[in-house]
């Protein structure tokens, strides 16, 4: 099932690069939060990130899908974005977690069936460009005082595009 998880992800961040130039990070492991990861993320001025995360599986292999994004400095930008974004996708996910912080969106998958990988995914897909409009422009936003190279470069295709 570790594979299945690393795939998935692997076919997100290919997504997610297809509409930004930041860099994104290697699919890791991380065995405290139970959960592989992988995100585009900045620490100046501090730490904000984009992210999506397949979680460990349960017992019957369903696991959860979080797609989301995260300010260590909660901002009124920031309620905006998290607003926005519930707004946009409520109903469009099995469930969402917020806090001031930040926003997951959360499907569940079995991650030993590949139709249903690839069901979500198409999901997913159809919902990454307007998700990372938001994330992006919310983050841009608060790292416009740091340095260029600390910012993102987004390219959003035109939503006739998608």
């Amino acid at each position: 099932m570790e594979q299945n998880a690393k795939q998935l992800l692997k076919r997100i961040s290919e997504k997610v690069g297809a509409l930004t130039d930041k860099k994104i990070s290697q699919v890791a492991h991380a065995p405290s939060h139970n959960e592989w990861r992988a995100y585009i993320c900045q620490t100046q001025p501090h730490w904000e990130d984009i992210a999506w995360r397949v979680k460990e599986p349960n017992n019957r292999g369903e696991a959860e899908v979080h797609l989301g994004f995260y300010s260590a400095k909660p901002s009124k930008e920031l309620d905006q974005a998290i607003a926005q974004t519930e707004e946009l996708f409520k109903g469009k996910v099995c469930h969402l977690v917020k806090n001031e912080n930040g926003i997951r969106l959360v499907w569940s998958v079995k991650l030993n069936n590949e139709d249903a990988h690839d069901k979500l995914l198409d999901q997913i897909n159809s919902m990454l460009s307007s998700f990372l409009e938001v994330a992006l422009l919310t983050i841009l936003k608060s790292s416009q005082n740091s340095s260029a190279s600390d910012g993102f470069i987004c390219r959003l295709p035109q939503k006739s595009a998608i």
